[in-house]
């Protein structure tokens, strides 16, 4: 909800990007939300999908399609959609109650795309360029509804109109998708490129356009503003901490340290002030400080970071409960951190907890 109804209020009420059709990823295990798709709303047109309402319809066969490992080498995906819209008997199985259900015979999925730029001499006979292959890996033992809309809607709309993920949403498909997304701000755009190494692809320059010049951050530096934990801290902030962080780290791998340091200066400005709950984020920001010589302002995200987890443990010892796992690590990793400027109080301080 904190994700999705500022975006529907901007739009509602102040006509902003009526063009953007978002959709909520909860929302799309529902027979009625996919079918909403299928009409234009505002300026967003209707969205083609291979299956109609009845193969969406609630408690049908496809509401959960569990995976049966039968075909080790992936499969096409509009083949498999085709067979699911005619229930084909290879696909179905019968419940303990003898309702049908459909099945994955594969955990990867290959989604050819026809994208719109050209990256190719062939060319696709409605001027499209020649095919790329995504291919799509299940994490899980099944795919639930809202996975298969999502596939459902890159196959039927051949690449037509971009699809971006939040960082929640794109944590949370069941699919390895961050291969094949590229960062651009706070959002991540689907590409038919799969991209190696360890981090998520970044566009440096509309990343930083869209985080740091276009972005509006007062109200986080209004101490008299109350953020809660779940809603603002850890599904809203942290998130925008962690793109700062791969902005930064980005630029660092693209040899420019000055603009690295930068994004984290105004990282810390915006996002880290005194009366805001210290993360993980923060000895991510300030390792990658350390890499950009700026020690000092590494030293302060350390510190801030040991001050609330050192508070956090010795509450809870104080309490007799055991502490949190998280906060321990944490705790000890800024200690760490510090210990590099040549400062060892504060393993000692972590040492006299009994850690």
């Amino acid at each position: 909800d904190n994700d999705t109804f500022p975006l529907w209020y901007v739009q509602e009420v102040e006509g902003f990007r009526t063009d953007v059709r978002v959709m909520v990823l909860s929302y799309m295990n529902t027979d009625w939300y996919i079918n909403q798709l299928r009409k234009t709303y505002y300026d967003s047109g209707a969205f083609k999908l291979t299956l109609d309402e009845d193969d969406y319809r609630q408690y049908g066969p496809n509401d959960v399609l569990y995976v049966e490992e039968t075909i080790k080498n992936e499969i096409d995906a509009g083949q498999y959609l085709k067979l699911l819209k005619e229930k084909h008997p290879a696909l179905t199985r019968l419940s303990g109650n003898g309702e049908p259900y459909h099945i994955l015979p594969s955990r990867s999925l290959k989604l050819t795309t026809y994208p719109l730029r050209a990256t190719s001499v062939t060319q696709h006979p409605d001027g499209k360029t020649s095919p790329q292959e995504l291919t799509l890996t299940v994490s899980g033992n099944y795919v639930s509804k809202n996975l298969l809309a999502i596939i459902d809607l890159i196959v039927s709309n051949e690449w037509q109109r971009p699809v971006y993920f939040n960082f929640t949403s794109l944590n949370n498909t069941g699919t390895d998708l961050m291969r094949y997304v590229v960062q651009e701000g706070p959002l991540y755009r689907l590409t038919p490129n799969k991209h190696e190494g360890e981090n998520i692809a970044v566009n440096t320059a509309l990343t930083y356009k869209h985080l740091v010049e276009w972005s509006d951050y007062r109200n986080l530096r209004d101490s008299g503003v109350h953020f809660n934990y779940e809603d603002f801290h850890l599904r809203m902030l942290v998130p925008v901490r962690q793109s700062f962080n791969s902005l930064a780290l980005a630029f660092l791998n693209e040899g420019n340290a000055e603009m690295a340091a930068h994004v984290l200066e105004e990282a810390v400005d915006k996002l880290y002030r005194s009366h805001l709950r210290p993360s993980y984020t923060n000895l991510q920001a300030a390792e990658i400080l350390r890499a950009t010589d700026k020690n000092a302002l590494a030293d302060l995200l350390s510190t801030q970071a040991f001050d609330y987890f050192f508070a956090m443990v010795k509450s809870s010892i104080d309490d007799r409960r055991k502490p949190d796992p998280v906060d321990v690590y944490l705790l000890r990793e800024s200690a760490e951190l510090l210990a590099r400027s040549g400062d060892d109080r504060f393993r000692e301080q972590v040492r006299a907890l009994g850690m």
